[in-house]
């Protein structure tokens, strides 16, 4: 055996044979990057922006949409009432770079009108969307 078919024997590994017969390579196996590392040590944002009817649920409903956003995701959170939105940003314990979207969902479904209850199901649920349309002629 030649030094680099024991490597590959001292890791457990098989080599592979293509078509010709020659040694394949088998791919690198990588360890999932985290959201920092993924963003290339840069945070991540988006804005969720509060339309006028919703901004006193918003305010009595704080707590609820809060909570799942800080401990589950472990997004940052802010209320931005200059600009009446909703800032998200990833932080250094947030694991995954998806949680982002999720939240902003959450929050963009809260200010279509869902409870904050239900409104948690995106969180939970994978491949849950919401769309909305508006009714312009009425008969």
């Amino acid at each position: 055996m030649s030094d680099d078919e024991d490597e590959v024997a001292a890791q457990g590994g098989k080599r592979q044979r293509g078509r010709d017969g020659a040694a394949v390579e088998a791919p690198p196996q990588f360890e999932p990057l985290s959201a920092q590392e993924a963003a290339g040590g840069k945070s991540e944002f988006r804005r969720v922006s509060v339309p006028p009817h919703r901004y006193t649920p918003l305010k009595k409903d704080w707590m609820q949409l809060y909570t799942p956003i800080v401990e589950q995701l472990k997004l940052d959170v802010r209320m931005n009432p200059r600009k009446r939105c909703v800032e998200l940003k990833t932080s250094q314990h947030t694991a995954d770079i998806d949680v982002l979207q999720k939240a902003a969902d959450f929050l963009r479904a809260y200010m279509l009108g869902f409870a904050a209850a239900d409104a948690v199901a995106i969180l939970r649920v994978e491949d849950l969307y919401v769309e909305s349309f508006s009714v312009t002629d009425v008969k």
